[in-house]
C-alpha cells in the first residue's frame, strides 16, 4: 500500500471562547503517517551511499542471482559480472561476460597482481584437479620410453638443442624454476670442477688426433680411432716376401731387376711395397700423422758356408732407411719410406731379399 498522511486538530473553535491558548492549539494540529513507499514512487537513481547504513549487513541472497561461471568483480566505480570462461583483463571496467559460452570451466585460474588481474585456462599436459593437486599424465611426456631403449645406436635428434629443461634455482630464497635450452646445458658444464680423474667418475673431453699424438696431455680421453696417433704405437707395419728363392748368392749380389715387387701378406695401415733396384724399396703408408718417421724390423736372406761345404743358411740383412716424404697432423696424409737391403757381413746390397717384417713409427 502507499503511504498516508492524517492531520488532526486540537482544538474545536465551535464552541467556547476564543483564547490565546486555543488559537495556539488550534494552529498545531497533529501529523501521522502510515502505510510504506511502493517502489514506482522511489525515483530512479535517488538512493545515494550516504543513505545505506554501514551496519546495514545486507545480505548475499538480496544480491541477484549471477551467471554459471561469473563471479562479481570491481574496476574502480564499475562492479561488475565477469566469466572464467576465458582471459579477461580486469583492469577494464566495461567489459563484459565472455562471447565464448563453448568454452569449459574445467582448471580456471585467477592470476593477478596489484593492479591487472586475469583469468587462465590450463591446458595441454597439466590439468589442476578439483582437490587442488596438479597432475600431469604420464602419456604427455613423450621420449622417456624411446630413450631408454636406445642401447647402442643413440638417436641425436631425440633431445634437439632447442628443446628446454625446468631446472631448480637453488641460490635463491626461495628456490626458483628456471627453463635453460638443452644447447646451454650442454656448453655451461664445468669442465674443469667436474673433470674426470683416474680415481673418480666425472666430466671429461676427448683428445683430439694431435693431441693424442703430441702425446702430453693427462686430462682428455683417449678414442678408438686415434689411438695409432700416439708416438709409441706403430703406424703401420706388414709382412713381405720378396724375390729370392734360391741360393745363389753372388747372382743376387749383382743382377739388376727392379721389376720384382714384393707380394704383400698381413699389413696395417700400408698401401703398397715397391722394388726401385737393386736391394732398393719403396713402401707407400696409407695415412700418417708426421713425416718424421722411422722404420724398424729385419729381413732375410740366402747365405753360404765360409768352408765351402753345399750347405745354404738364412742370414739376416740391413733394413737402412735412406729418405721419406708426405706424412700430416691430422694422419689423413699418405707417406712413403725407402731403404736398402745389405748384407751384415760386409754391407753389400742384394738384389732381393726372402722375407722381410716392417714396422713404422712416427713422431
Amino acid at each position: 500500500m502507499s503511504l498516508k498522511l492524517s492531520v488532526t486538530r486540537n482544538h474545536n473553535f465551535s464552541s467556547g471562547l476564543v483564547t490565546r491558548a486555543a488559537l495556539n492549539a488550534g494552529a498545531t494540529p497533529t501529523v501521522s503517517l502510515t502505510g510504506s513507499v511502493d517502489t514506482a514512487e522511489i525515483a530512479d537513481a535517488s538512493i545515494t551511499n550516504a543513505k545505506v547504513s554501514a551496519t546495514a549487513a545486507i545480505s548475499l541472497s538480496k544480491l541477484g542471482d549471477l551467471d554459471a561461471g561469473n563471479i562479481l568483480t570491481g574496476g574502480g566505480d564499475f562492479p561488475v559480472a565477469t566469466s572464467l570462461k576465458s582471459t579477461s583483463n580486469f583492469s577494464d571496467p566495461h567489459h563484459s561476460i565472455s562471447s565464448n559460452p563453448g568454452s569449459t570451466f574445467k582448471a580456471t585460474l585467477l592470476l593477478g597482481n596489484d593492479t591487472t588481474t586475469t583469468t587462465a585456462v590450463m591446458s595441454g599436459d597439466a590439468e589442476l584437479k578439483a582437490d587442488g593437486t596438479l597432475y600431469i599424465d604420464p602419456t604427455f611426456v613423450t621420449g622417456k620410453l624411446a630413450l631408454v631403449a636406445q642401447t647402442s645406436s643413440p638417436d641425436a635428434t631425440m633431445i634437439a638443442d632447442t628443446d628446454t629443461l625446468l631446472v631448480v634455482d637453488s641460490s635463491e630464497t626461495p628456490d626458483k624454476y628456471k627453463k635453460i635450452t638443452f644447447a646451454h646445458l650442454k656448453t655451461s658444464i664445468d669442465t674443469t670442477a667436474n673433470a674426470a680423474t683416474d680415481t673418480s667418475a666425472g666430466v671429461t673431453e676427448l683428445a683430439t688426433y694431435s693431441e693424442v699424438h703430441i702425446g702430453t696431455d693427462a686430462a682428455r680421453t683417449l678414442t678408438p680411432i686415434n689411438v695409432n696417433a700416439h708416438p709409441a704405437v706403430p703406424v703401420s707395419w706388414g709382412v713381405f716376401t720378396g724375390a729370392e728363392d734360391d741360393d745363389n748368392h753372388s747372382t743376387r749380389r749383382t743382377v739388376d731387376d727392379s721389376s720384382e715387387d714384393p707380394t704383400s701378406g698381413s699389413k696395417y695401415n700400408i698401401t703398397s711395397i715397391n722394388k726401385n733396384g737393386v736391394g732398393d724399396y719403396t713402401v707407400t703408408l696409407t695415412n700418417c700423422p708426421s713425416s718424421n718417421i722411422m722404420i724398424s724390423g729385419f729381413a732375410n736372406s740366402w747365405g753360404t758356408s765360409t768352408s765351402g761345404v753345399t750347405q745354404t743358411y738364412k742370414m739376416s740383412l740391413i733394413l737402412s732407411q735412406y729418405a721419406t716424404t708426405g706424412g700430416g697432423t691430422d694422419g689423413s696424409t699418405s707417406a712413403t719410406v725407402s731403404f736398402y737391403v745389405y748384407d751384415q757381413a760386409d754391407n753389400a746390397t742384394l738384389e732381393n731379399f726372402q722375407t722381410a717384417h716392417l714396422v713404422f713409427f712416427a713422431k
